[in-house]
Parts: structure tokens; sequence; C-alpha cells
């Protein structure tokens, strides 16, 4: 009597990790479905001017944003009054938004201006457009330069001319008032430097 109860809890308990690994696969595959990716930006300079990595070390001709496995969520975090960046959108682990340190060497100066955005979703495209307004991009060292990406261009401010490479921080995250528009969704634009 006893062994057919160790069996029966046994089989009981196999079945349910089995349901249980069964249902976490298709619910990841599920989620991977609704996730909202910004795709690596690529950068495009004026003459006399670069672009290099975080260290300095290499120039380079696309900005390699921070992984985000879950994909870009709405900022929950309050934003900070003179960046306009939310305090949980930061360059470190867990932000709330994604970001890539660089360094650019700009010896008359640049402007950096977004282009070409585009996003790719199964949505409808005037219900894309509106929700554009709750896509942000800012220059961390750049005052002024949080923007929403609802216009074609988009101008984030100016690098004051230097000899030296200067090092800055790039964000873009999801406003609180992002809707469920975006899911599954793919971001993308050019970053370019043009001389002012």
């Amino acid at each position: 009597m006893r062994r057919k109860n160790l069996a029966a809890t046994v089989t009981t308990m196999l079945c349910a990790l089995l349901f249980i690994v069964i249902g976490s696969c298709f619910a990841t595959f599920l989620y991977q479905r609704q996730i909202i990716k910004v795709l690596d930006p690529k950068i495009v300079v004026a003459e006399g001017m670069a672009v290099f990595d975080a260290n300095g070390d290499k120039a380079i001709s696309t900005l390699k944003l921070s992984s985000m496995k879950l994909g870009l969520k709405p900022a929950t975090g309050e934003e900070d009054v003179e960046t306009g960046i939310p305090s949980t959108v930061a360059e470190k682990k867990g932000s709330e938004g994604q970001y890539a340190k660089f360094k650019v060497y700009a010896p008359s100066g640049a402007t950096i201006v977004i282009k070409n955005i585009k996003i790719d979703s199964k949505e409808k495209e005037e219900d894309i457009k509106k929700e554009r307004e709750n896509i942000k991009v800012s220059v961390k060292e750049i005052k002024e330069s949080t923007k929403s990406l609802s216009e074609d261009e988009v101008t984030l401010g100016s690098v004051s001319a230097s000899d030296e490479r200067q090092e800055l921080t790039f964000f873009v995250w999801l406003s609180a008032k992002a809707g469920e528009v975006l899911k599954a969704s793919t971001i993308s634009f050019e970053i370019h430097l043009v001389m002012g």
C-alpha cells in the first residue's frame, strides 16, 4: 500500500514539474514576441570629426547600447528637474532604459541630431506615430537634450569645440505615458554629428 502511495505521489510531482517547465517555456516564447527592441544606432559624422568607444581607443561607426533581455518598459522613476532623465534610467545594470558611453572628437564643435527614425510594428502607422512622443532620448552631459522622437529629425544639442575627446552618455527609454501600442516593435535611428 505504501509503495502505491509513494508511486502516485512521485508521478504527481513529476507531472506538476513537467507542466511548470512547459508553461514557463511557453510564457517565455509568448513574451519574447512582445519585447520592444532598440537597434544599435549607426553613427554618421561630418568630416574632421570622429567617435570612439568608451575607452577612447577604437573608432566606431555604431553605438553599442546596453542589453535588455526583457526589452524597454515605461520608466517608473521621477524625472530629474535639470536633465529630464528619470531616476531609474542610469548607466548601470538594472536601468529602465538603454545607454551607451562614447567619446567624441570634434575640434570645431558638433551638433548631435537623430535622423532616419523607424519603428517596425504590426500596429497602425497613425497609432505608432502618436506613441513616438513617448520614446525619449538624451545625452546626459548636454543640458536640455532630453527630447522625444516625435519629429523626423531631433536635435539633442551641441558639443563644444575641443582638441580633447569628450566623453558622452547616450540614453533611450520609454516615458511613463507609453501605451501598449509599442509592444513587439523594433525602434531604429541614426545619430548624426554635424558641423555646428
